[in-house]
């Protein structure tokens, strides 16, 4: 595994959990499970996202953060016919 692999876990694992207005105050939970989602593709290990795939989903993280903190109420949903 790589330093930046490393560093990049440490960081993901200290968000650890951020309440959600919009989601009705529910908590989204950064866990080794949302990690893996960024480093590999499939349900498993078995295939590793290219480094430089894995390296931007990761600098979005803190983006979807602030995003999640900011969000005010709900969203409306509309449906398509």
């Amino acid at each position: 595994m790589s330093e930046w692999h490393e560093l990049a876990r440490e960081k993901y694992k200290k968000i650890g959990e951020i309440e959600c207005s919009a989601f009705a105050g529910e908590k989204v939970v950064f866990n080794a499970k949302g990690f893996s989602h960024l480093m590999y593709q499939g349900s498993g290990k078995e295939k590793s996202r290219p480094e430089k795939e894995s390296q931007t989903r990761v600098g979005l993280i803190p983006r979807a953060v602030k995003l999640l903190q900011m969000m005010p109420l709900p969203q409306e949903e509309s449906e398509y016919e």
